[in-house]
């Protein structure tokens, strides 16, 4: 997670939120002010916070339970009713396919095939010429790897 651990205030933060409280208002219990609280992910959830999250997501929902619950979403199905004078007369199954799209999109992006576009931030004023050449040359080699991985590779 980092090198310190988590402050006290931190650690309350997380288990608000895990609780099922706003942000907002699991920072406040956690003592933060009210403007911190009001800008709660940007100012709290650094990255040794979003780390916590992710393990408490690790250790709740096991990968093999996500896998199935993004194939049951690929094949996702809705009921559709029918009324005539207020009174339901048919129901039909049809395809839900603004959820299949939703769960596709999810199944891409964490299968690999997908990788969602990226804002990067150069701050870097000594030699910005040749790490902005760095981070182009790494987002490249990203790119190549999800073509071969996905049999779509050049030569």
């Amino acid at each position: 997670m980092g090198d310190k651990p988590l402050s006290q205030r931190k650690r309350k933060y997380i288990k608000g939120v895990a609780a099922g409280k706003t942000k907002r208002q699991a920072a406040i219990d956690a003592g933060y002010s009210e403007a911190t609280a009001e800008n709660a992910k940007a100012v709290i959830e650094t990255p040794d916070v979003r780390a916590e999250f992710q393990r408490l997501i690790r250790e709740a929902i096991p990968s093999s339970k996500i896998v199935q619950r993004l194939a049951e979403g690929v094949d996702a199905m809705e009921t559709r009713f029918f009324q005539n004078k207020g009174a339901v007369v048919e129901t039909r199954d049809v395809i839900a396919w603004s959820e299949r799209r939703a769960y596709l999109e999810l199944a891409t992006e964490y299968g690999g095939y997908f990788i969602p576009k990226q804002e990067i931030e150069v701050n870097d004023k000594s030699d910005g010429g040749s790490r902005l050449a760095a981070i182009l040359a790494s987002a490249a080699s990203r790119v190549g790897r999800v073509h071969d991985a996905g049999g779509k590779g050049g030569s």
